[in-house]
């Protein structure tokens, strides 16, 4: 038979043993004694439902403290894509590049200082489908090329992936200032495009790290890992 406990609902806890050879410590509910005289309590565990509210919080204070502890960055850039539902057909940078997740990113709560870099380099075919999403003409795809570029650490703040274009002798476009010339125009218009899916992808990365250190995840996580509590809320 299990040894156990009834709760003040009535229901049976089973109890686990643990060895504790400087004796019982103050607040174990019983004790043995084995043959060479080393102590042993039983200890009560409960799991994260049947916590009282006060515990829960303190379960779930620390599950997020553990998590953060853990670098687990891996749960929150893969929502970093670069991707736009906007549009029929849907655009989607994993048809375009080779690797599309964050290289760099912060998401401090500050939007003035978020931001998400990718270090991207085209799939065969990719550049021409990148084109035709931020609306340059065929007329002018044979003519230019794109690149991309990251603020490093000598700015004051960092910013979001750039788009570079260059024309047939390697020399950057201005894409402003020039309101006159149909190209400036057209390359304007398509960086502000791009702008936009940079800020998307930033979006999604924010609203990501918001769910993974929400109470739902934390839960999610101490129900996957069958975390075990004492009736304060400390992992057994």
């Amino acid at each position: 038979m299990t040894d156990g406990f009834k709760d003040k609902d009535g229901k049976f806890r089973p109890t686990v043993w643990s060895p504790k050879k400087n004796g019982i410590k103050k607040g174990s509910i019983d004790s043995s004694t084995t043959s060479n005289n080393t102590k042993y309590k039983l200890q009560e565990y409960y799991h994260f439902d049947d916590l009282s509210e006060s515990a829960k919080e303190k379960a779930l204070e620390d599950a997020r403290i553990s998590f953060a502890d853990g670098y687990n960055n891996d749960f929150i850039d893969y929502d970093g894509q670069i991707y736009d539902s906007n549009v029929k057909p849907h655009f989607d940078g994993n048809d375009v590049f080779k690797e599309i997740r964050p290289v760099s990113y912060e998401i401090d709560g500050n939007r003035g200082n978020d931001y998400v870099q990718y270090d991207l380099d085209f799939k065969e075919g990719g550049e021409k489908r990148l084109m035709k999403y931020l609306g340059i003409p065929k007329s002018l795809q044979d003519k230019i090329s794109i690149g991309f570029r990251n603020s490093n650490d000598n700015y004051i703040y960092k910013h979001n992936t750039d788009i570079v274009f260059f024309d047939d002798d390697g020399m950057e476009y201005i894409t402003y200032g020039n309101t006159d010339d149909k190209t400036y125009q057209v390359l304007h218009n398509a960086e502000e495009k791009w702008y936009n899916l940079m800020d998307n992808a930033l979006d999604g990365l924010v609203q990501n790290a918001q769910y993974q250190y929400s109470d739902e995840a934390m839960k999610e996580n101490i129900e996957a890992n069958e975390w075990q509590f004492d009736k304060e809320g400390n992992v057994v």
